[in-house]
């Protein structure tokens, strides 16, 4: 679940942007204030939902939340790292 809000949240980055490809790659750097409210099981359909609330440099901040038939089933406060001091660019190899 935190994985596909961090995902959400990376695609909502990058659109608010302008999709600009010298942002670079992305990388999760903090959750904050998750909370779990009820279980998922296959064939379920999520929801994801992503509100961008700040951004300083190359920090963006989210809140995220995923529901299933209008019903909250968790959410987050996602920090993820973009730009030119994420690993994809540090150089050398992985």
């Amino acid at each position: 679940l935190i994985e596909g809000m961090a995902q959400t949240c990376g695609i909502l980055a990058r659109a608010v942007d302008g999709f600009q490809p010298v942002l670079g790659a992305g990388m999760l750097t903090g959750v904050r204030h998750a909370r779990f409210h009820a279980p998922v099981s296959p064939g379920c359909l999520l929801l994801y939902h992503a509100e961008r609330f700040s951004r300083v440099g190359s920090l963006f901040c989210f809140r995220s939340r995923i529901s299933v038939d209008d019903k909250l089933i968790a959410h987050a406060e996602i920090v993820l790292q973009i730009g030119a001091s994420t690993p994809s660019t540090w150089g050398g190899s992985t």
